[in-house]
Formats: C-alpha cells, structure tokens, sequence
C-alpha cells in the first residue's frame, strides 16, 4: 500500500558530499525482532515519505539479509550508512578495531545488502578508553583509506563521547 503524504520529507546536504539527505533516518536497530513482510513494510513506508537514509549498524547475518532484500530494486533510492566496526563472531556481535574481521564484516555487509559501496561508512562507537587511539592506528586508518580509495564509502563519521 502506498501513503500519499500531505508533505514530502525535508532534505538538507550532508556537508560537502553532494548527498541530499532526508532529516529523518530509518534506524534499522530491532529488525531481528521483525518479519522479512515488517522489514519490507517499513522501508517502503520509509519511501513513502521521502526517508532516504538508513542506519544499518548491526552485523546480524539475518537482519542484513531482510533488510538486502527489502532495498533490491530500490537501492537507488536509499542512503545507506554502514558502520565499520560491527562484526558477528560465533554468533555475536562484537565490536572491534582490528582490520581482519572488519574487512570481513564490511564484505559482509556489501554482498547481504546486493550493492558494491554505502555512501556513509560510520566509525562504530568510539565511547570507550583506549578506543580512539585504536582508531588512530596505522593499521585501521590504512584499512579506511583502502575503503574509501575502493569507493566503497563516501564519507567517515563517529560520534565521540568522554567521561572525565
């Protein structure tokens, strides 16, 4: 079912990237509680409005694959942001810097959601001690550069947070 709504979602540019933006995201976090049928309704209530964006952080096998299947054959109309950084490991989410398995989990990524890049490559949660100079390794830095020199992403974001 289509929604005619009375007005079309505001957009705004995400800093210099070009990228139009609608100011209201789909946040894709507790899709493991819905159906495949949910997961495609909401994206498509999602495009009824004119979101554009959607925030896919988890590295659940399942919840990548419903919302793959959801967005083929519409994929141009969705900006995605992937976080770097999300891994599933034996079953569980585990968040990590190390390059290994996040190659492994952004490959991942790609291949469940049936494209070849996400116009945002989110840093995933740097909110703890020791994490940002774990962000600033040479080693995870060279992997972001080999992303984006790739095209795999457009643009990298975190969000910070330090207790003192």
């Amino acid at each position: 079912e289509t929604v005619r709504p009375r007005r079309q979602m505001l957009q705004r540019a995400l800093g210099k990237t070009g990228l139009r933006v609608s100011v209201v995201g789909f946040g894709s976090e507790w899709m493991e509680r819905h159906t495949q049928a949910e997961c495609d309704r909401v994206t498509r209530r999602c495009e009824d409005y004119g979101i554009n964006v959607i925030d896919i952080w988890t590295a659940d096998p399942v919840v990548r694959d419903r919302i793959g299947r959801s967005l083929k054959g519409h994929r141009d109309r969705w900006i995605i942001q992937g976080h770097i950084g999300t891994t599933w490991q034996n079953g569980k989410y585990v968040r990590t810097r190390e390059v290994a398995p996040c190659r492994v989990a952004f490959d991942d990524l790609l291949r469940r959601l049936h494209t070849d890049h996400v116009e945002i490559g989110m840093v995933h949660c740097i909110d703890r001690p020791g994490e940002y100079a774990e962000f600033e390794s040479a080693a995870f830095q060279g992997f972001l550069k080999e992303l984006k020199a790739a095209g795999k992403k457009v643009v990298l974001f975190s969000f910070f947070e330090f207790k003192i």
